[in-house]
Formats: structure tokens, sequence, C-alpha cells
């Protein structure tokens, strides 16, 4: 695999990239103290409410078991998939932009390593949220490692996680820029009170 290619990952078990599946066990809080156990938690859960299926909610948030979570999601009443479709790739984004940033040092250590490289759910059955590749992540390692890859690209499915964590990546990275040039703005502020003194 190269050091600038797409990086694939998939389950949480997975060899290299096991922390960027939704699956994949990090507590983290959101703006209104609520605790999530995984980025598929946070997902399922506002699917309840967006749909305002309260019980299924609150009964996604006693479970940490991400694929009970995931059946949960499936069963949310009054789901409509057009309305979920205008929502689905926002609330996943803002669920790892939680994950990456308050999900500990580690996580956001290691998403800051992935610099600017692609970030591709290699699931072998997901089209929507993963590229659909039979064999997933050993599959698409063979393929880029054989020079084919970019010629399969036209074959993916459309990757919406991968695409939601580079999102999130470049939310976090400007929000710490701004953060960064506020705390410059306090010290300049503060050297030029103690000037005037």
């Amino acid at each position: 695999m190269s050091n600038n290619g797409p990086i694939f990952f998939w389950q949480p078990d997975d060899h290299d990239y096991p922390w960027l599946s939704q699956h994949h066990i990090c507590e983290f809080i959101d703006e209104t103290g609520q605790k999530f156990t995984s980025t598929e938690q946070y997902m399922m859960y506002h699917k309840a409410l967006h749909f305002n299926d309260i019980p299924t909610s609150q009964e996604i948030l006693t479970t940490t078991n991400p694929s009970k979570i995931k059946s949960l999601g499936r069963q949310v009443k009054s789901f409509d998939s057009k309305k979920w479709d205008k929502v689905k790739f926002q609330i996943v984004t803002q669920g790892n932009v939680l994950k990456f940033s308050r999900g500990g040092k580690e996580l956001r250590e290691k998403l800051e390593k992935t610099g600017d490289r692609e970030l591709v759910e290699a699931s072998s059955y997901d089209r929507i949220w993963g590229i659909g590749v039979e064999g997933g992540v050993e599959e698409c390692q063979r393929q880029e490692r054989d020079g084919v890859l970019e010629g399969k690209r036209k074959e993916w499915g459309k990757n919406l996680l991968g695409l939601a964590i580079v999102e999130a990546r470049r939310l976090i990275r400007e929000s710490e820029k701004g953060k960064e040039k506020e705390e410059e703005k306090e010290r300049e502020e503060e050297r030029e009170n103690e000037e005037e003194e």
C-alpha cells in the first residue's frame, strides 16, 4: 500500500484501521451531554429521533453492541428513506466530528496521521456507505498493489462513510485552526495590555 493512496477500512477488527469503523467502540459526549459508545449508536439514535421514534431511540442508548444497534435502527417506526437521505450524511459527519474531537487524544492523532488521504469504506456489500467491492479491504489492497485500482473505481458504490469522515477531518482541522487563531489573538491582547501598564 502506498502512503498517499486511499486508506481502506471496514470492520472494527480490521488489522490496520479498525478505529475508522462506525462499529469501533469509543465513548464521546455530544453538545447536550448525551454519551455515545460508537458512531453507529450516534447515527441510529438520531435516525430514530428524526422519525420521532422515542422508544427506539432510548433502546438504542441502552445498547452498546453496534450490531444490535444497527438492527434497532432498521426497526425505526415511520421510516421514510427519502427523508432520511436528506439528513443522513450530515448526521454521520457530525457523529464522526464528535468521535474524533471528543473520543480521546489517541483517536484524534490517528485521524490526523491520515493526512489528506482518501478514506474508503471497503464493505463487500454496502454500496451506499461503502464501495461494495467483493473481498473488502483485502481485495482493494490487492487491486492497489497490482496497479488496477484506478480502473476499478467506476464499479464502486458511493462511499458515504468515507466521505463523511473526510469531511469530519476537515471540519475538525478548521475548528482547531480557529481556536489557534483565537488563542493567538488573546496572547496578542495580553501583550498589548502589559505594554500599556
